[in-house]
Protein backbone atom coordinates (compact mmCIF):
# COMPACT_ATOMS: atom_id res chain seq x y z
CA UNK A 1 0.00 0.00 0.00
CA UNK A 2 1.19 3.52 -0.71
CA UNK A 3 2.84 5.28 2.22
CA UNK A 4 2.67 3.15 5.35
CA UNK A 5 3.77 6.06 7.57
CA UNK A 6 1.17 8.56 6.40
CA UNK A 7 -2.32 8.81 4.98
CA UNK A 8 -2.81 9.52 1.28
CA UNK A 9 -5.91 11.54 0.50
CA UNK A 10 -6.90 12.21 -3.08
CA UNK A 11 -10.05 14.25 -3.53
CA UNK A 12 -11.13 14.89 -7.12
CA UNK A 13 -8.17 16.41 -8.96
CA UNK A 14 -6.08 16.78 -5.80
CA UNK A 15 -3.67 14.81 -3.63
CA UNK A 16 -2.23 15.29 -0.18
CA UNK A 17 -0.29 13.37 2.43
CA UNK A 18 -1.18 13.65 6.10
CA UNK A 19 1.16 12.86 8.98
CA UNK A 20 0.49 13.12 12.70
CA UNK A 21 1.03 16.88 12.72
CA UNK A 22 1.03 18.02 9.10
CA UNK A 23 -0.66 18.07 5.74
CA UNK A 24 1.52 18.02 2.61
CA UNK A 25 0.18 18.74 -0.85
CA UNK A 26 1.44 19.73 -4.29
CA UNK A 27 1.86 23.45 -4.87
CA UNK A 28 -0.61 25.60 -6.78
CA UNK A 29 0.12 29.11 -8.11
CA UNK A 30 -1.88 30.53 -5.20
CA UNK A 31 0.71 29.12 -2.78
CA UNK A 32 3.39 31.57 -3.91
CA UNK A 33 2.09 34.12 -1.42
CA UNK A 34 2.01 31.49 1.36
CA UNK A 35 5.57 30.34 0.78
CA UNK A 36 7.14 33.76 0.18
CA UNK A 37 7.51 34.79 3.86
CA UNK A 38 9.26 31.48 4.62
CA UNK A 39 11.75 31.56 1.76
CA UNK A 40 12.39 35.28 2.29
CA UNK A 41 13.27 34.79 5.95
CA UNK A 42 17.02 35.25 6.60
CA UNK A 43 17.03 32.87 9.57
CA UNK A 44 15.14 30.08 7.81
CA UNK A 45 17.45 30.37 4.79
CA UNK A 46 20.60 31.09 6.77
CA UNK A 47 22.42 28.16 5.10
CA UNK A 48 21.44 29.30 1.59
CA UNK A 49 23.30 31.87 -0.53
CA UNK A 50 20.58 34.41 0.29
CA UNK A 51 16.85 34.59 1.04
CA UNK A 52 14.65 34.39 -2.05
CA UNK A 53 12.96 37.42 -3.56
CA UNK A 54 9.45 37.37 -5.03
CA UNK A 55 10.59 36.30 -8.50
CA UNK A 56 12.71 33.46 -7.11
CA UNK A 57 9.85 32.18 -4.95
CA UNK A 58 7.52 32.19 -7.96
CA UNK A 59 10.10 30.24 -10.00
CA UNK A 60 10.55 27.80 -7.10
CA UNK A 61 6.83 27.05 -6.94
CA UNK A 62 6.45 26.81 -10.72
CA UNK A 63 9.34 24.30 -10.93
CA UNK A 64 7.66 22.13 -8.33
CA UNK A 65 4.30 22.34 -10.11
CA UNK A 66 5.99 21.26 -13.35
CA UNK A 67 7.84 18.41 -11.61
CA UNK A 68 4.65 17.10 -10.07
CA UNK A 69 2.83 17.25 -13.41
CA UNK A 70 5.70 15.37 -15.09
CA UNK A 71 6.34 12.58 -12.59
CA UNK A 72 4.11 12.91 -9.53
CA UNK A 73 6.97 14.26 -7.40
CA UNK A 74 8.19 17.83 -6.88
CA UNK A 75 8.42 19.80 -3.65
CA UNK A 76 5.14 20.05 -1.75
CA UNK A 77 3.78 22.63 0.66
CA UNK A 78 3.73 21.62 4.35
CA UNK A 79 0.84 22.89 6.48
CA UNK A 80 0.39 22.55 10.22
CA UNK A 81 -2.50 20.09 10.63
CA UNK A 82 -4.18 21.92 13.50
CA UNK A 83 -3.90 25.54 12.36
CA UNK A 84 -3.43 25.29 8.59
CA UNK A 85 -0.40 27.58 8.84
CA UNK A 86 2.32 26.90 6.22
CA UNK A 87 5.53 25.76 7.91
CA UNK A 88 7.75 24.85 4.95
CA UNK A 89 8.08 22.51 2.01
CA UNK A 90 9.47 19.07 1.24
CA UNK A 91 9.91 16.91 -1.82
CA UNK A 92 12.02 15.43 -4.58
CA UNK A 93 13.05 17.20 -7.78
CA UNK A 94 15.48 16.31 -10.57
CA UNK A 95 18.74 18.21 -10.38
CA UNK A 96 22.43 18.13 -11.26
CA UNK A 97 24.66 17.67 -8.24
CA UNK A 98 28.45 17.78 -8.46
CA UNK A 99 28.17 17.18 -12.20
CA UNK A 100 25.79 14.21 -11.98
CA UNK A 101 22.06 13.91 -12.62
CA UNK A 102 20.15 12.98 -9.47
CA UNK A 103 16.78 13.00 -7.76
CA UNK A 104 17.24 15.40 -4.86
CA UNK A 105 15.24 15.36 -1.62
CA UNK A 106 14.87 18.78 -0.05
CA UNK A 107 13.18 19.95 3.12
CA UNK A 108 12.83 23.50 4.42
CA UNK A 109 11.11 24.07 7.76
CA UNK A 110 10.40 27.64 8.89
CA UNK A 111 12.66 28.49 11.83
CA UNK A 112 9.89 28.86 14.49
CA UNK A 113 9.29 25.13 13.95
CA UNK A 114 12.94 23.98 14.08
CA UNK A 115 14.09 21.22 16.46
CA UNK A 116 10.62 19.72 16.75
CA UNK A 117 11.06 16.78 14.37
CA UNK A 118 9.02 18.19 11.48
CA UNK A 119 11.70 17.61 8.82
CA UNK A 120 12.05 13.92 9.67
CA UNK A 121 8.29 13.43 9.99
CA UNK A 122 7.49 15.04 6.64
CA UNK A 123 10.45 13.70 4.68
CA UNK A 124 9.83 10.16 5.91
CA UNK A 125 6.21 10.32 4.72
CA UNK A 126 7.19 11.82 1.38
CA UNK A 127 9.92 9.22 0.82
CA UNK A 128 7.43 6.42 1.50
CA UNK A 129 5.09 7.96 -1.06
CA UNK A 130 7.92 8.36 -3.62
CA UNK A 131 9.15 4.79 -3.09
CA UNK A 132 5.72 3.32 -3.61
CA UNK A 133 5.11 5.57 -6.60
CA UNK A 134 7.96 3.66 -8.26
CA UNK A 135 9.37 6.45 -10.44
CA UNK A 136 12.87 6.58 -8.91
CA UNK A 137 15.20 3.99 -7.38
CA UNK A 138 17.62 6.30 -5.60
CA UNK A 139 17.36 9.70 -3.95
CA UNK A 140 20.09 12.05 -2.77
CA UNK A 141 20.14 14.90 -0.29
CA UNK A 142 22.70 17.68 -0.05
CA UNK A 143 23.48 20.29 2.54
CA UNK A 144 26.39 22.45 3.78
CA UNK A 145 28.91 20.66 5.97
CA UNK A 146 28.04 22.92 8.89
CA UNK A 147 24.28 22.40 8.59
CA UNK A 148 24.32 19.74 11.29
CA UNK A 149 20.54 19.62 11.68
CA UNK A 150 20.04 18.88 7.99
CA UNK A 151 22.57 16.07 7.68
CA UNK A 152 21.37 14.53 10.92
CA UNK A 153 17.87 14.55 9.42
CA UNK A 154 19.22 12.72 6.35
CA UNK A 155 20.93 10.13 8.55
CA UNK A 156 17.75 9.65 10.61
CA UNK A 157 15.94 8.91 7.34
CA UNK A 158 18.42 6.17 6.45
CA UNK A 159 20.58 8.11 3.97
CA UNK A 160 24.27 7.25 3.79
CA UNK A 161 27.07 9.76 3.38
CA UNK A 162 28.65 9.60 -0.09
CA UNK A 163 31.10 12.49 -0.41
CA UNK A 164 31.61 16.24 -0.04
CA UNK A 165 32.35 18.83 -2.71
CA UNK A 166 32.71 22.57 -3.20
CA UNK A 167 29.24 23.68 -4.27
CA UNK A 168 29.32 26.40 -6.95
CA UNK A 169 25.59 27.01 -6.40
CA UNK A 170 26.18 27.91 -2.78
CA UNK A 171 29.27 30.13 -2.55
CA UNK A 172 31.58 27.14 -3.20
CA UNK A 173 31.13 26.06 0.40
CA UNK A 174 31.80 22.46 1.38
CA UNK A 175 28.62 20.48 0.78
CA UNK A 176 27.72 16.94 1.80
CA UNK A 177 25.97 14.45 -0.48
CA UNK A 178 23.90 11.67 1.04
CA UNK A 179 22.09 8.91 -0.85
CA UNK A 180 19.27 6.48 -0.22
CA UNK A 181 18.52 3.57 -2.55
CA UNK A 182 15.29 1.61 -2.37
CA UNK A 183 17.19 -1.40 -3.77
CA UNK A 184 19.89 -0.97 -1.14
CA UNK A 185 17.28 -0.80 1.59
CA UNK A 186 15.60 -3.98 0.36
CA UNK A 187 18.91 -5.79 0.10
CA UNK A 188 19.87 -4.71 3.61
CA UNK A 189 16.60 -5.97 5.06
CA UNK A 190 16.77 -9.32 3.26
CA UNK A 191 20.37 -9.82 4.35
CA UNK A 192 19.90 -8.78 7.97
CA UNK A 193 20.79 -12.29 9.17
CA UNK A 194 23.82 -12.66 6.89
CA UNK A 195 27.34 -12.69 8.28
CA UNK A 196 29.35 -9.49 8.60
CA UNK A 197 31.71 -10.78 5.92
CA UNK A 198 28.83 -11.08 3.47
CA UNK A 199 27.59 -7.62 4.41
CA UNK A 200 31.02 -6.17 3.75
CA UNK A 201 30.78 -7.34 0.13
CA UNK A 202 27.72 -5.15 -0.55
CA UNK A 203 28.51 -2.71 -3.40
CA UNK A 204 29.00 0.92 -2.32
CA UNK A 205 26.13 3.33 -2.77
CA UNK A 206 26.69 5.50 -5.84
CA UNK A 207 25.11 8.82 -6.75
CA UNK A 208 23.27 8.43 -10.07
Amino acid sequence: SVCSVCSVVQPIGFMMLTTTRTIMRPFTPADIALLAPILADPITLSFWPQPLDAAAVEAWVQRSIAAHAANGLGRWLILDHASGIPIGDCGIVPTTLDGEAAWDLGYIIHHPFWRQGYAVECARAYLAYARDLGRVQQVVANMPDDHIGSWRTAEALGFRYVRSFANPRNRNIRTRIYALSWLESASTQSASSASSADSARQPPLRVL
